[in-house]
């Protein structure tokens, strides 16, 4: 019979939530230069003559697919990641002394944050990727009020880790 190990002093933190979002930045590029290639690869199929029609039916549909996919997909990441972060952080407890700490920590992520919106954003503009990126227009939607979603989510994890005090003590 195994024992389950129960792992002392891992916690979720505001360095998790900023985490999430790189993730979320990481994935998004990711899905930008997929569906491109995506596109660029199915154009190349039905344009040859060494593909059966059934190997380009597969292809069109899996083109027409993929931006659906992709939008849930970072849908679901971006929820679920934000919602387990602030379930956890519920279940901590910490020291209102940090708040300061964890609020400089938030400024410094969030010029980060807003950066990475930025850098999608500009990718999304340049015109080899703007087709795509018009398909995508949950992450379009999302990265472009990245930081304003950032500020948001760290603003309740902040409060779900440290004003928690004052309502357990009641």
């Amino acid at each position: 019979m195994t024992r389950v190990k129960r792992v002392v002093g891992k916690r979720a933190s505001v360095q998790d939530g900023v985490f999430i979002f790189v993730i979320l930045f990481v994935v998004a590029v990711l899905a930008l230069f997929s569906l491109n290639f995506l596109e660029k690869y199915n154009e190349k199929v039905q344009d040859s003559n060494a593909f059966p029609q059934g190997v380009k039916d597969l292809t069109q549909k899996s083109t027409n697919v993929a931006p659906g996919a992709l939008n849930a997909l970072f849908g679901f990441l971006l929820i679920g990641g934000l919602g387990a972060i602030i379930i956890t952080s519920l279940f901590i407890d910490a020291n209102p002394a940090f708040y300061v700490v964890a609020f400089i920590f938030v400024v410094i992520a969030g010029i980060v944050v807003l950066m990475t919106g930025n850098v999608y954003d500009e990718m999304a503009r340049q015109p080899a990727l703007s087709t795509q990126a018009d398909e995508l227009n949950v992450i379009g939607f999302i990265m472009q009020d990245f930081f304003r979603i950032f500020i948001i989510f760290i603003f309740v994890v902040l409060i779900a880790l440290y004003a928690k005090g004052r309502f357990s003590a009641a």
